[in-house]
């Protein structure tokens, strides 16, 4: 029960996940090669969520990713609206 206090105590003042920008930098890399295998949709959901997730994490580093490594998430436009929704809170991100 106090194993997570103390770990929170550990992280950063005013983080507000447990993720810190290099693991969401490295998870990063592996959902943008996952993208390349052309996923389905509700893998392709999951993972875009992770990405918006990392976004907010990493609001530098992760974008820079996505733009140098790619697939660009808004090529994954139109799969769903649910997936358009989260395109869209990355892509605001990206800018």
């Amino acid at each position: 029960m106090f194993k997570n206090f103390r770990l929170r105590q550990l992280l950063p003042k005013g983080s507000l996940s447990k993720v810190f920008d290099d693991v969401a930098v490295e998870l990063t890399m592996a959902l943008l090669q996952f993208f390349n295998s052309k996923p389905n949709e509700e893998h392709l959901f999951r993972c875009m969520k992770a990405l918006s997730k990392f976004v907010q994490i990493s609001a530098q580093e992760v974008p820079q990713l996505i733009q140098m490594i790619g697939p660009d998430p808004r090529s994954f436009k139109g799969t769903s609206e649910r997936i358009d929704q989260l395109i869209e809170q990355i892509g605001a991100k990206l800018r």
